[in-house]
């Protein structure tokens, strides 16, 4: 009987080894896809093509962008295990960095392998009957490199298991890039939670509700550019003053964001500790800044610091200042602004240096001072002009006559007018006395 009415044969399918591995495949990227865990998603790299290929070795090499050098991960075998744990290579070097510098699958028999291409020094060509190097590509980004090396029943590996290890890598890329998602934003979440503690602590360390002596009115405000900041506020009674006396301490620290901070932290202690052993303001500058000096001259940092002490029974008041700019006094009597003295240079320039001190009397009922950080008055509005010292004078002799905090309030009203509420670029600090009565 003729064939013709049997109609054309089918294709055939794949052989049964082929269908097979192609299973072992499907679950591998089941396997390797189903965690976030790098070390899992490589074990689990490992597992597979050393179950479906046969391989005897295996190791697993990751690229480490800051040093530029392929990172021994993993390795397992006779042989893959006398690799050195440290083992780092170069673009070019040995068999995985010249996957890694060609960016293609090296299939290798021993003749292919040049002297000293091997990772480990413990093994010989002769070792090796066949080597398979892969890179680990996730959308034309290297990731690392899979190696692996002789085949359990003595065969060399040929183009199929070159086309297989390819697949299973490819797989393996897109998870290993995936797990350096999730690992980079938990790195960002804890560092946002310790960034909003070390805010909270910072915001502790401000000037909270404190008892003010008679005839004094205080009001301060504090806000950084960052999280955390670096501008210096602290108020409180002189240790070893009267007890109608107030101690007001406005610093700025180099720079701003977390090394600012942590350095705001430390002159905060120097300035507290140093206030039980002097009142002397420009004695207390001078040993805050030998202290300060020892600790960061390295690394070039310095603050701005003015500290002051107003005894509201006598309306007399004494101050220092290290580079701090702008310390004002308002006298609603003759309409004026009167500078603070002060002309030394800044905490941290200079190890031995003997500051100036200063004093006046006779500070009238509703006379104010005024502390600020040059965040403020160096804060730019859309055009780049800057606020001025002058914005702040005008709010001052508007508002004299108010309370402290409503003289504080109009000043950083007019600030957020002109700048249009944009994001500040420095810290901006403002401390207020206005001295009630006599």
């Amino acid at each position: 009987m003729s064939g013709e009415g049997n109609g054309a044969p089918s294709e055939a399918g794949p052989p049964r080894g082929q269908l097979e591995r192609l299973r072992a495949c499907i679950r591998a990227m089941g396997d390797i896809s189903g965690s976030l865990s790098l070390g899992e998603i490589l074990e689990r790299l490992m597992e597979s093509v050393m179950d479906i290929l046969g391989a005897e070795n295996c190791s697993l090499y990751l690229v480490d962008d800051q040093r530029e050098r392929l990172s021994l991960a993993m390795s397992r075998g006779p042989l893959g295990s006398t690799i050195p744990r440290d083992k780092l290579l170069a673009r070019g070097e040995k068999v995985p960095g010249r996957a890694w510098s060609e960016g293609r699958s090296l299939l290798l028999s021993p003749e292919d392998i040049g002297r000293g291409e091997l990772a480990s020094p413990e093994v010989a060509r002769k070792d090796v009957v066949s080597m398979l190097a892969v890179p680990l590509i996730h959308r034309g980004r290297i990731l690392g490199v899979a190696k692996i090396t002789n085949r359990r029943d003595g065969r060399p590996f040929d183009a199929e298991d070159v086309e297989v290890f390819e697949f299973v890598c490819g797989q393996a890329a897109s998870a290993i890039h995936l797990s350096f998602l999730h690992e980079s934003e938990l790195r960002h979440q804890r560092m946002r939670l310790e960034m909003d503690r070390a805010s909270e602590v910072q915001r502790m360390l401000l000037p909270g509700e404190r008892p003010e002596p008679p005839g004094l009115d205080v009001a301060t405000h504090s806000r950084p550019c960052e999280a955390i900041g670096g501008d210096y506020l602290d108020l409180f009674p002189p240790p070893c003053g009267p007890e109608t006396a107030y101690c007001l301490a406005l610093g700025d620290i180099s720079g701003h964001g977390t090394a600012s901070a942590l350095l705001m932290t430390t002159l905060r202690a120097y300035v507290r500790a140093n206030a039980h052993l002097s009142c002397e303001p420009h004695r207390l500058l001078g040993e805050v800044n030998r202290l300060f000096t020892s600790d960061t001259y390295r690394g070039g940092h310095f603050c701005t610091l003015s500290f002051l002490t107003l005894d509201t029974a006598e309306g007399c008041m004494r101050w220092a200042s290290a580079g701090h700019p702008y310390g004002l006094v308002f006298d609603p009597g003759e309409g004026s602004f009167h500078e603070l003295s002060g002309s030394d240079p800044p905490i941290g320039c200079c190890t031995d240096k003997d500051f100036q001190g200063f004093n006046t009397c006779g500070l009238p009922p509703g006379a104010v001072v005024i502390l600020c950080s040059d965040g403020l008055w160096e804060a730019r509005d859309t055009a780049g002009e800057m606020f001025g010292i002058e914005r702040v004078k005008a709010e001052v002799r508007a508002h004299a006559g108010k309370r402290a905090q409503d003289i504080v309030q109009a000043v950083l009203s007019s600030l957020e007018e002109f700048t249009e509420d944009r994001a500040l670029e420095d810290d901006v600090t403002l401390a207020v006395f206005r001295r009630t009565s006599e």
